[in-house]
């Protein structure tokens, strides 16, 4: 125990001088009107739910209403479609039906006196083109008159952030980084000069290969019109169960020795980092361990990280295994799920929230949920479509005390009889066995059915949890979901 203990102090002495601080921003993803988005950047168009009880029966507005009053949270990244803000229309005017249906979300975000991040959720492409690097795909002039667009419309909103794109991949990182010089230059021409920009990297943006990829280098040299790099922040994703996936509610590492690099690269640079996704299964006991592990270092080190967001809330069932939206309604009173209250609340703000709250909203409302989740592991929507997930590429060994990981057979029952796991001290980080370099490739975002969800931390036991008969009436090794993307690569992290 005594050489663990040593092997995490060793961990966290290796991420730099910590300072610990004050986050400056803490919060959720809002999901939703990303769903229908996949990781090719094609979009299936009937799949987006906007997540406000007057379309839906998510009421997105309660839940952020929530999560500042009972929670303290100030930021929301709210995730959409290029194709769906645009009505598929490359180049074109923001569509006045959908865009307006989006910046209800953004204005009901800014309601209750949070920032709100605008994330195009295509993975640098459009069609399964990527931007100014195929053939025929979107150049760096519309991506660019996209953003002057969205820039013009939210200029005078300084809380509104800039979230070029979600997760970047299998792209030229230097030709990748002209084109988010781009889409600055035009956010600020717009007359958004002040408002925060984010800026991803190659390999799904993930924290540990920020630096090995040369994603920080090439993103560096981005700059505002006056050369400066006031409010140019990158942006970073991490996952932690044992693909790096999040497609499984099992936790297999805090993922701390992950962030070692960049946190250097950023305080030698004096640039900062937002982790904008990150999470785990919503009540296991892993990851009420291995979150809170994760998100403590990031505080700990709040000169270069300005915060972190969970994935995430919006328009999740409660099937879905990293779902952070709350039990229950604004009429009712909500109730955070474990992993907020115990992770993501108490880092944040040194308190858990377990009590419903009672501030008001727009109500529950009913509507059709159709649903495709995604994100990096951002999985299975409620309704009658499939969910995806996807992750980011990584290696990474055992979680924190040298305790393998075991199968969550239930949940709530294992949530129920384990004690609550508090913020560790940096000298409990764990010292996982971070694999040497290369991990370009992403384990997918695959069309999902609630069967494909695993509670497995095992590569065996997620296999033998693909074999075993479904519950939805389709015949074993079947997804019942027409149209099942998948990928064979699996050795990749969120």
């Amino acid at each position: 125990m005594f050489s663990k203990l040593l092997a995490g102090s060793i961990a966290a002495l290796s991420i730099g001088s910590a300072i610990a601080g004050k986050l400056q921003y803490g919060g959720v993803n809002l999901a939703g009107m990303d769903f229908g988005a996949k990781i090719t950047g094609d979009f299936e168009v009937g799949d987006t739910i906007v997540p406000l009880s007057k379309y839906s029966k998510f009421d997105g507005a309660g839940q952020m209403q929530h999560f500042v009053s009972a929670d303290g949270f100030n930021f929301f990244r709210i995730p959409v479609s290029w194709q769906w803000i645009l009505n598929s229309n490359l180049g074109g005017p923001l569509d006045k039906t959908n865009f307006g249906k989006y910046d209800e979300v953004i204005q009901a975000c800014l309601a209750t006196g949070a920032h709100c991040a605008i994330d195009i959720h295509n993975y640098a492409r459009w069609n399964n083109k990527i931007i100014a690097q195929d053939a025929g795909g979107p150049t760096d002039d519309q991506f660019a008159d996209l953003w002057s667009q969205l820039a013009t419309a939210y200029k005078n909103e300084p809380r509104v952030i800039m979230g070029l794109m979600n997760e970047p991949h299998d792209l030229d990182m230097t030709r990748w980084a002209t084109s988010c010089q781009a889409a600055v230059n035009a956010i600020r021409k717009a007359g958004a000069t002040s408002n925060m920009i984010f800026l991803p990297g190659q390999d799904y943006t993930s924290a540990a290969e920020f630096i090995p990829s040369g994603s920080a280098d090439v993103l560096s040299k981005v700059t505002n019109l006056d050369g400066s790099t006031t409010n140019i922040i990158f942006e970073i994703h991490k996952y932690l169960d044992y693909d790096f996936s999040g497609q499984h509610s099992a936790c297999n590492s805090s993922g701390v020795p992950d962030f070692s690099s960049l946190t250097d690269y950023l305080r030698k640079n004096n640039r900062q980092a937002m982790l904008a996704e990150t999470g785990g299964g919503f009540d296991d006991p892993t990851c009420l361990q291995d979150v809170c592990v994760e998100l403590q270092m990031i505080a700990d080190n709040s000169d270069v990280y300005i915060g972190f967001a969970g994935w995430s809330a919006g328009a999740f069932g409660d099937d879905y295994v990293l779902k952070l939206v709350p039990d229950g309604s604004a009429a009712a009173g909500w109730t955070d799920v474990p992993l907020l209250s115990q992770c993501f609340h108490k880092i944040f703000n040194g308190g858990g929230s377990t009590a419903p709250s009672t501030n008001s909203s727009q109500g529950s409302g009913e509507g059709e949920g159709e649903g495709q989740g995604e994100g990096q592991g951002e999985g299975q929507g409620e309704g009658q479509g499939e969910g995806q997930g996807e992750g980011q590429g990584q290696g990474q060994g055992q979680g924190q005390g040298g305790s393998s990981p075991t199968q969550s057979t239930s949940k709530i029952a294992a949530f129920k009889n384990t004690p609550p796991k508090t913020s560790a001290p940096a000298a409990m980080y764990d010292s996982g066995n971070t694999t040497a370099s290369g991990h370009p490739s992403h384990s997918g975002m695959h069309y999902m059915t609630p069967a494909t969800f695993s509670t497995s931390s095992t590569p065996a036991a997620a296999a033998a949890a693909a074999d075993a008969t479904p519950t939805d009436g389709s015949i074993a090794g079947e997804s019942s979901t027409a149209g099942q993307e998948t990928d064979d690569d699996d050795s990749c992290e969120a």
